[in-house]
């Protein structure tokens, strides 16, 4: 087993000075020249301490440069920072550096492997919107099966808007139920139940516990948070 070294007080001096000058080129070529070890330990550094201080205009064009020059090799290290500046409350989906990467430098790959990040940390219904706004996934059925696997009544709620909007059969429709149903917890089951009511769905392979009222049918169209007071029921 390897053993890798979390802590490197030189290294660390070194990484920041980049860090601090926002330059992302020459950030870039100090991790190229690092041994493995070495570079093993910076992608450490960064995720915990380093990146996760930065200031968010300083972080976005560092993401926006390293990223985008090298994504197997620093889009995970700069995930975990993001999430950690998400949660601190000190970093926002609308950025014009992130969207700058998301518009011209994002494949399919990496733009599934941020919304698989960020989508189950969002409590917010607007951040989850500037969010989904900035990284598009070519094909809107992934988003839609992004939002199911995340299961969060924040992102139920964008899967409900989002079928509300596509205008999908009903054989569509009764696929996402049964897949929510298959999922078996109470929120999926609810939102299941949901989606048959509003929809009149038929003939699904089940029952639900949640029997809406016509007027808590259009709750449905309003806010996030009259969504989720229907979402929650038990």
């Amino acid at each position: 087993m390897i053993n890798v070294r979390r802590h490197n007080p030189a290294l660390e001096k070194r990484l920041l000075l980049p860090i601090e000058a926002a330059d992302g080129p020459a950030l870039l070529a100090l991790l190229a020249g690092l041994s493995n070890a070495e570079r093993r330990t910076a992608g450490f550094l960064l995720a915990d301490t380093l990146l996760p201080a930065c200031p968010e205009d300083r972080f976005w064009t560092l993401f926006r440069d390293l990223v985008t020059a090298a994504p197997k090799a620093h889009l995970g290290t700069f995930l975990k920072a993001a999430v950690r500046l998400y949660r601190a409350g000190n970093l926002r989906f609308d950025h014009e550096s992130f969207r700058e990467y998301a518009r011209s430098a994002a494949g399919e790959i990496d733009k599934r492997k941020i919304l698989e990040a960020f989508l189950p940390q969002v409590t917010d219904a607007d951040d989850a919107a500037r969010l989904l706004q900035t990284v598009v996934p070519e094909s809107p059925a992934t988003v839609l099966t992004l939002l199911l696997k995340t299961g969060t009544p924040v992102a139920y709620f964008h899967l409900f808007r989002r079928l509300q909007a596509g205008d999908a059969p009903p054989v569509v429709l009764r696929q996402y139920c049964i897949s929510l149903m298959k999922k078996g917890d109470r929120l999926s089951f609810n939102l299941a139940s949901i989606l048959q009511q509003y929809f009149d769905l038929k003939n699904l392979p089940g029952t639900f516990s949640l029997q809406l009222h016509p007027y808590e049918l259009h709750r449905l169209d309003g806010t996030y948070e009259t969504f989720r007071k229907v979402l929650l029921q038990i």
